[in-house]
């Protein structure tokens, strides 16, 4: 769910405001974006209110100093934080890349690059759904490595390509590979901490 929420958004929401930008004008799709977040403030402000499962006393410094404590003593958990933060920067040097190919290499309309975003977010959504359905890879560091793997190599071929139709299927490989890596990340993290 953590990965399809998002993926829906990345390929909905690009279409829709490419569709718009096209048939009306830019200030459309902007009207369009603030109608989508006053729905999703009503959205929020109706949700019913929880109550933390554990309560730790003390300031917050001293609660983000244990934080850190616990990092330090676990290695698995100090790992997982260090790609997570790894994988902002390497997973996120893509983003800029994709509307510079998409205008100066493809010369794409708003629609077709809107399609572009959605190709990537329907990569995300459908190995989201394989890993849901099979229940994840038991293998943390062989999903890993795929992740990383697919990933690079449909982001070198992106690179290359000069063809728009390709470059689709290169974008839905690189969104393909986000939940493999994520996933495993998160699942990990979950596992190694303890409640506290």
């Amino acid at each position: 769910m953590n990965q399809l929420g998002p993926s829906a958004g990345r390929a909905f929401g690009p279409l829709l405001a490419g569709i718009l930008i096209s048939i009306r004008s830019v200030t459309a799709a902007f009207f369009g974006l603030t109608a989508l977040y006053f729905v999703t403030v009503i959205v929020t402000m109706r949700l019913p209110h929880s109550r933390p499962t554990f309560v730790q006393k003390g300031s917050a410094i001293q609660q983000i100093g244990q934080g850190f404590g616990h990092i330090r003593k676990t290695p698995v958990v100090f790992w997982v934080i260090f790609l997570q933060a790894f994988s902002l920067i390497f997973f996120g040097m893509a983003f800029p890349v994709i509307p510079a190919i998409a205008v100066e290499v493809l010369d794409t309309s708003e629609v077709q690059f809107a399609w572009m975003w959605g190709a990537f977010a329907f990569g995300q959504a459908a190995a989201a759904i394989v890993l849901a359905i099979i229940g994840g890879i038991k293998r943390s560091a062989i999903s890993l490595l795929a992740a990383v793997l697919l990933f690079s190599v449909f982001f070198v071929f992106l690179g290359l390509t000069d063809n728009y139709w390709f470059a689709l299927v290169f974008l839905f490989g690189m969104g393909a590979a986000l939940p493999l890596w994520g996933a495993t990340l998160m699942t990990l993290l979950q596992h190694f901490t303890s409640p506290e």
